[in-house]
């Protein structure tokens, strides 16, 4: 049963890792107010664009930090060198994604 959860939370923080770069360039949009315009009439969807992003980034780090926690106490108990597996998978993972979607489709999401 423990190596069942232990298989389901590494698909998990997969599964986040892999969603991760999407996801913070749309958190990164909505908190600059940028997924709307740079029109200044927009005070109202620019107010609505940032509580999305916020909501959206309590989301995010719901969904990837306890997974990482609880992965990396597990894999503590086992061996002490091993609590770096999930941090370095989800590094890892993340790089992987930007790459592959382009370094600069990935900084046109923070204005670059």
């Amino acid at each position: 049963m423990k190596n069942l959860k232990l298989i389901l939370a590494f698909i998990w923080q997969t599964l986040i890792s892999l969603f991760s770069p999407f996801a913070i360039g749309f958190i990164v949009l909505c908190l600059t107010g940028r997924s709307k315009s740079d029109s200044p009439e927009i005070g109202a969807d620019l107010d609505i664009s940032i509580m999305i992003g916020v909501v959206a980034l309590i989301v995010w780090l719901i969904a990837a930090i306890p997974v990482t926690v609880w992965l990396g106490k597990t894999l503590y108990h086992r061996k002490k060198w091993m609590c770096l597996i999930p941090v370095l998978w989800f590094i890892f993972l993340f790089i992987l994604v930007v790459m592959i979607m382009g370094l600069g489709e990935f900084l046109s999401a923070f204005a670059f």
